[in-house]
């Protein structure tokens, strides 16, 4: 036996030939078994289910993620807001009547705390209220994040308060 060719066996038909041998004639017959009808299973009744939860996870991880980042942001504006309301209260406790400084008494000129204070919440942009009350003076200011992944579903802005007090010089002492 040469090198390079093979023995058949004998009654096989090689297939090369076996091939052209199920393309020839017309008269063949179609397969039966690929013309019948297939019956639902289990797995027909859940073809799409990883999509479904595909698309419901994605909604679930963006809900949280807005969650987080808008919150956050909304927590930031909150701090930069009672900063605002702590130098305003400052700023307003720091106004004395000079007449009564000059007499010896320290006390606070409410009219004066009261537009320092407000000064104060203009220049910086921020909101609030200014209450005087003998040596203190009570701030609070308030505003609203608007929320940026949220805004989605429907939830526009967070809104945050923040109060702080302030206290002159001869309240201190007390």
């Amino acid at each position: 036996m040469c090198r390079g060719t093979r023995r058949r066996r004998p009654g096989r038909v090689s297939r090369y030939q076996e091939v052209h041998l199920r393309r020839r004639g017309a008269d063949r017959e179609p397969p039966g078994q690929l013309m019948t009808t297939r019956t639902a299973t289990v797995q027909d009744e859940e073809r799409g289910a990883a999509s479904l939860i595909l698309v419901l996870f994605t909604i679930a991880l963006l809900t949280v993620a807005g969650v987080v980042i808008d919150t956050g942001y909304a927590m930031a504006a909150k701090r930069q807001a009672i900063h605002h309301a702590e130098q305003a209260a400052r700023m307003g406790a720091d106004a004395l009547n000079r007449g009564a400084l000059r007499d010896g008494v320290t006390q606070v000129d409410p009219t004066r705390a009261k537009n320092k204070a407000e000064a104060y919440l203009s220049l910086v942009g921020a909101t609030g209220t200014v209450a005087v009350n003998g040596g203190e003076v009570t701030v609070t200011v308030t505003g609203k994040q608007n929320t940026k992944i949220l805004s989605a579903v429907g939830i526009g802005a967070i809104p945050f308060a923040a109060t702080a007090t302030g206290l002159s010089i001869n309240q201190d002492a007390n």
